[in-house]
This record gives structure tokens, C-alpha cells and sequence, in this order.
């Protein structure tokens, strides 16, 4: 099975309050993950795709176009935020050495051009292995 994509969320960090930049992003194919909340004076927000659909593709473009689709005092909000991250999520089946997943160059340039950055981050399928009585590693 190896790696599986789940979902891209979007997240914001600044040094003011992102509600007004969150209230517009909503409706633009984004979902707010909570409220805006602020922790030491950087408020931090969290958006993922509406629906989602496990095709990257469609889940790296939706927020990408809303945030470039910004405009005017709204756009300079954008741009002053000191963190626009596109999280890729992905589940990884412990089955599997390796895997590999091409994020094409035109997002990495539109990522780039907006001074965001990519994460990935991985969590452990939860899927159960199933027992296999042939295997001596797992049933001696």
C-alpha cells in the first residue's frame, strides 16, 4: 500500500488577529479547523480542503487559489504572515520500504511565489497488518 495522501491543510501564523483573512478564505473551498486563536502574541489558524478527496492535486490548488486570489488590504495581510504553510498529510502502511510521491513543479513555484513552505507529515496507518501464521518474525 505504502504512502497514501490524505489531505493539504493551510496554516497561517502572524502577529495579528488572522480573522478577518480567515473570514475571507471561508467559502473559497477551505474549511476552518477551529477559531483563530492567539498564544503568546502569534495568532495561528488552520485551514483544510471542504470535502475532502485524497486527490493532491485538487487539495494543493484549492488553497493555493484562494490565498493568491486575495486582494487589497486582505492580500497585504496575507503576504505579512510570518508562516503560509501547505501541510501535506499522508498515511504510511508499515508493509511498505518505501514510497514516493511527485508534487509537480508548478505548485512548488506557486508555493514559492506566495513565501510559503511545504511539510509533510506522516501518520501510521491504522488499517490492522493481518496475521500471517507463515511469517517466523511475527509468530515464532
Amino acid at each position: 500500500m505504502g504512502a497514501r495522501y490524505i489531505t493539504t491543510d493551510l496554516n497561517l501564523k502572524a502577529r495579528f488577529d488572522l480573522k478577518p483573512l480567515a473570514d475571507r478564505l471561508k467559502g473559497r473551498g477551505l474549511v476552518c479547523l477551529g477559531e483563530p486563536e492567539a498564544r503568546g502574541g502569534v495568532w495561528t489558524f488552520v485551514f483544510e480542503m471542504a470535502g475532502e478527496s485524497g486527490n493532491l492535486e485538487r487539495e494543493i490548488k484549492a488553497p493555493l487559489s484562494a490565498v493568491e486570489g486575495l486582494e487589497g488590504e486582505l492580500r497585504l495581510a496575507g503576504d505579512r504572515c510570518l508562516t503560509r504553510e501547505f501541510d501535506l498529510g499522508f498515511t504510511m502502511s508499515g508493509e511498505e520500504f518505501s514510497s514516493s510521491i511527485l508534487i509537480e513543479p508548478e505548485f512548488l513555484e506557486r508555493i514559492v511565489a506566495l513565501g510559503g513552505s511545504v511539510r509533510i507529515t506522516t501518520y501510521r496507518d491504522e488499517e490492522p497488518v493481518p496475521f500471517d501464521p507463515s511469517d517466523s518474525a511475527t509468530h515464532p
